[in-house]
């Protein structure tokens, strides 16, 4: 008897070439048996691994959507053609930095993001001093503010401050409000609003 080196299969010794052929036919068939049978458990435990990665990835989105897609708004500023506009998260924490995917389009964006209890930080989607973009326009980033600051606009610089108002949205007030605002919270005439400069 020969030996068969695909299935280490004694083949018959008749010389037959029908018998060797049927014993061949039968290793191959063994051999892509075996290799679906791979195939199939690589499948399994791929749409196991993909299902469990879904399942983190839907935990960690709730936790993100909160902070990824904020209340949005604007108003106008009195005594102004110019409006505020801005946007408005809450979360159990701190952020480090407003999402970069989020870029709006006019200069001077506000973000107020809230945590804790009566916590809140504050930033304003301004032009980086110094630095351009690839073609040669300026670059924007989120930097942070404080309440108070004054309007970054030549033309309302010396009359308006940005102020957060009970609901938590920012806006651009006349100084002199502001400070109203400020003196009668401190005669408690006004709701508690917490006017920290975080």
């Amino acid at each position: 008897m020969q030996a068969c080196r695909l299935a280490r299969c004694p083949l018959p010794d008749t010389g037959d070439p029908r018998a060797i052929s049927l014993v061949l036919a039968s290793v191959k068939a063994e051999k892509v048996k075996t290799e679906k049978e791979v195939k199939a458990e690589k499948k399994v435990k791929t749409e196991k691994k993909v299902k469990e990665e879904k399942t983190k990835k839907s935990a960690h989105t709730v936790k993100k959507e909160k902070m990824l897609y904020p209340e949005k708004g604007s108003a106008i500023i009195r005594n102004s053609k110019k409006r505020t506009h801005w946007f408005k998260s809450v979360f159990h924490k701190a952020l480090p930095k407003p999402p970069m995917e989020l870029k709006p389009r006019p200069s001077h964006h506000l973000w107020v993001h809230h945590y804790d209890v009566n916590k809140k930080q504050i930033w304003m989607w301004d032009e980086v001093s110094g630095e351009e973009s690839e073609g040669g326009t300026p670059k924007y980033d989120w930097k942070k503010v404080r309440e108070g600051i004054a309007h970054p606009h030549p033309s309302l610089n010396a009359t308006h401050v940005m102020h957060i108002v009970d609901d938590g949205t920012p806006r651009w007030v006349l100084a002199r409000s502001r400070r109203e605002r400020l003196i009668r919270k401190k005669r408690d005439l006004v709701p508690d609003i917490d006017i920290s400069d975080d």
